[in-house]
């Protein structure tokens, strides 16, 4: 690794081996369910965007697409309780698994889009601690592909040198 990647902590989060990915997955998984804890009330308003972004998930044409409107949810999810200080921190998580995420067309849109549902239908009943457990599992769910991301990544480089 060169000197400038050591110093720079956004550089050294692009570099992730497997360890790093389970440890970053998990403090994302964390940060986010404790926004949603932490957060007010989700008003219909904020409910219908959630589900009009998770329906896009639904419908989504390609893992591109998929993961934008993934990442939609998220954010709609997690932002009316995270301060800044959560935010900065769940950025460059979010950041650095994202590279890692393997792509691959319909890869687990109905699924993921189910367990939004259920983050969705708890907060909509007011049950935050539910929600949050919801999300926290969600997240934490979605270890295996990214796992399966760094492996996909680390056989391309071996392959290429």
């Amino acid at each position: 690794m060169s000197p400038t990647a050591r110093s720079n902590p956004r550089d050294r989060l692009v570099h992730l081996d497997e360890p790093a990915v389970r440890e970053l997955n998990a403090v994302a998984a964390i940060l986010e369910s404790l926004a949603v804890r932490r957060a007010p009330a989700f008003d219909a308003a904020r409910r219908a965007r959630l589900r009009a972004a998770n329906a896009r998930l639904r419908r989504a044409p390609d893992a591109v697409t998929a993961a934008i409107a993934d990442s939609e949810v998220h954010a709609l999810l997690v932002e009316p309780g995270a301060d800044g200080d959560v935010l900065a921190m769940l950025r460059p998580v979010r950041g650095a698994l994202r590279t890692c995420a393997a792509r691959r067309p319909g890869d687990g849109a109905e699924r993921h889009a189910a367990e939004h549902d259920a983050v969705i239908d708890a907060l909509a009943a007011g049950d935050h601690a539910l929600a949050a457990r919801r999300l926290r599992e969600h997240v934490a769910g979605g270890l295996p592909a990214l796992l399966e991301g760094v492996a996909n990544r680390t056989d391309r480089a071996g392959r290429a040198a």
